[in-house]
């Protein structure tokens, strides 16, 4: 289930097709309500043909909370799902293995997804692999710093990627799409991957490097071990 920190913005988003799939105009409400407490009915806006955005709003309580997607007009559904909100306190600490903690990833992947701790200790991995021989001091709170800003550039450069596990993957464009009887094409918009550095995506690794940690100025930390 997807998780917020109590004070970050939840976003909404639904998209209307009518009956032969074609994106179509609707009236859209979503309505958010807490385990305990009163339910949020944030204004909609549509940029575009089919396309409804509810506006950012701030649950102020901790739990689970439902929301419902009402569409009624010339297309007729209701969609339902759920979020938690937890206390960023509470995911401070980095997990056995990591650089970063869950808050810290929240900055960058907001709402969390279940498989946090998982990409975090993958990047820290991805890291230590490209940093095989180097020497430093690990509680030096420069290195620390940069290895915490590392890890999080590593993980939004593999999500830019379409790699949602931390165990790589390229981002691909579906070109067309079968749904029953219905056949559907779109145009393809090319992709580029985002650029790496001896495996790392090139914020992590220019991150790093920014701190001595890659075998070159500025710094003087690195080393061979033998």
């Amino acid at each position: 289930m997807p998780r917020y920190l109590l004070g970050q913005g939840v976003n909404l988003e639904h998209t209307v097709y009518d009956r032969d799939g074609a994106l179509a105009a609707a009236t859209v409400v979503f309505t958010a309500t807490p385990t305990v407490g009163s339910p949020v009915i944030p204004s909609v806006a549509s940029p575009s043909l089919g396309i409804y955005r509810a506006a950012t709003f701030e649950p102020t309580d901790l739990g689970q909370w439902t929301y419902k997607v009402a569409v009624t007009g010339p297309v007729t559904d209701a969609r339902f799902g759920a979020f938690q909100v937890v206390d960023g306190s509470t995911l401070a600490v980095p997990p056995t293995g990591a650089y970063a903690s869950q808050a810290d990833l929240s900055d960058i992947l907001s709402p969390l997804p279940d498989n946090a701790d998982q990409l975090l200790i993958r990047a820290a991995r991805e890291i230590d692999r490209a940093l095989l021989a180097a020497v430093y001091d690990i509680t030096d709170p420069v290195y620390v710093e940069a290895l915490r800003q590392a890890s999080l550039e590593q993980i939004a450069g593999n999500a830019q990627d379409g790699d949602s596990t931390g165990l790589g993957g390229i981002l691909t464009t579906i070109t067309s799409f079968t749904i029953g009887k219905l056949q559907g094409t779109k145009a393809a918009t090319p992709t580029s991957p985002v650029p790496r550095t001896n495996g790392l995506v090139d914020q992590a690794w220019l991150t790093l490097q920014a701190a001595g940690l890659t075998g070159g100025q500025p710094g003087e930390p690195w080393g061979y071990c033998w």
